[in-house]
């Protein structure tokens, strides 16, 4: 502790702007940062000591906590931060986290436990919901983050919103019914999940020309892109994605020129929700306004960086182009035709369900998330013996919507080929 308390105030001597900010403010700073972390920490041990009643294994866990370094440096960074924000210095959670010399993603473990064992007082847990946003956006995707780590052990993928989901112990004789932990990456991927729709919805709403149908195409390309290509936010931001995300799907409404959507539509709603959300707070936290956002995004692993237009042009499209097809080769019904077609939704995106032309014992389910090559071939043979009835009311749903594909796009996808693997 004294060592971070070290750091912390050679940090903020080589940082510090404030003209009126003198060596005695520095150190009343550093106390305060120590103080709460004594407190904080008190109150988290005192948690633990609640849920752990053996004392033996008390002492143990008590223990590991206390040596652990990485617990410890977190805690500090984020007190800082409290104690930084309430004097409302311009230093941001970076810079607390570098100060610490710990990583982003550790901090995003501790924050909740540390908002459920001190009563701080309304603005004090926003704040630190938005650090929680920042690390989430952008601070835990840089190249050394341990995030990637996780993600490498994990087959260099993320996960969807429905396998962040917690699942449940079947109840027995022996033991009651009760959650299972979810990994901290499961963890990560959650709190990202929410972030994502939210922000969606949000820039949706500013964006009046942007129809339901678009709006639904751009979730499906932004939600593979995080479960499947996590890759392409390394030192990059999620709103980034977002934007990207949305322009792809804009562009489908109306392929030939004037497109409806223009980035610069997507960056001026972006800047109102800034507005609306309280942009000076997020900028605290870390974040970045809207034009430094947008103007300088990496294009490469070299220090190559160009505007989000390049980023699309060059990257977004290159690695993500196939995927963007398939997703605009749907028609996706509105849910008044998707009542009429009486189609199944189960709650859950992107749940395909084969159902005209089908008994009911025999209709087939397939999850574009979960499901084995062995249902794309059980898919095919269906078709294959249905083709008059099912080409063209091929019906799925992609976030409560349902989606229809043409006898044309079944033919550009190959989807009567049984070589044909669902990605």
């Amino acid at each position: 502790v004294n060592q971070l308390r070290s750091n912390f105030l050679s940090a903020y001597d080589l940082a510090v702007t404030e003209a009126d900010v003198n060596r005695n403010e520095m150190q009343r700073r550093a106390n305060l940062t120590e103080t709460l972390f004594y407190m904080t920490l008190d109150a988290i041990l005192t948690c633990e000591a609640d849920k752990v009643p053996d004392e033996d294994q008390l002492g143990v866990r008590l223990s590991s906590l206390l040596g652990n370094r990485t617990l410890l440096a977190c805690l500090f960074a984020a007190c800082s931060q409290v104690v930084l924000y309430s004097f409302g210095c311009s230093n941001s959670l970076a810079w607390c986290l570098e100060a610490s010399g710990t990583h982003a993603f550790h901090l995003f473990k501790i924050v909740e436990s540390l908002i459920e064992a001190v009563d701080f007082p309304r603005d004090i847990v926003r704040h630190l919901r938005l650090c929680v946003d920042r690390v989430v956006d952008s601070l835990a995707w840089t190249a050394g983050s341990p995030l990637w780590k996780l993600v490498q052990q994990n087959r260099g993928r993320g996960y969807s919103a429905v396998e962040c989901q917690r699942p449940l112990v079947a109840a027995s004789a022996t033991s009651p019914k009760m959650g299972k932990g979810l990994s901290a990456l499961q963890a990560f991927y959650r709190h990202l999940h929410r972030l994502c729709d939210t922000r969606l919805a949000q820039l949706s709403s500013e964006l009046h020309l942007l129809n339901p149908v678009s709006k639904q195409r751009a979730a499906v390309i932004i939600n593979r892109v995080l479960r499947d290509n996590p890759g392409l936010l390394r030192n990059r931001h999620l709103d980034h994605v977002i934007a990207c995300g949305l322009f792809a799907a804009a562009r489908a409404a109306q392929p030939s020129p004037p497109c409806p959507i223009r980035f610069a539509h997507i960056l001026a709603a972006h800047r109102r929700v800034a507005n609306l959300t309280g942009s000076s707070s997020t900028v605290a936290a870390g974040g970045q306004a809207t034009d430094t956002l947008f103007r300088t995004v990496p294009l490469d692993n070299r220090g190559n960086a160009g505007d989000i237009i390049q980023f699309y042009n060059a990257v977004f499209t290159t690695e993500e182009g196939d995927h963007i097809r398939q997703v605009l080769a749907c028609r996706l019904l509105t849910d008044e035709e998707a009542e009429a077609h009486l189609i199944i939704r189960s709650g859950t995106s992107s749940t395909l369900l084969l159902t005209s032309g089908i008994p009911s014992s025999k209709r087939i389910g397939y999850n574009f998330l979960t499901s084995s090559d062995k249902d794309v071939q059980a898919i095919n043979a269906a078709i294959l013996q249905h083709a008059t009835k099912l080409l063209g009311k091929r019906q799925a749903t992609s976030h409560h919507i349902g989606m229809e594909l043409s006898p044309n796009a079944a033919k550009k996808l190959n989807l009567l080929s049984t070589s044909t693997t669902a990605r």
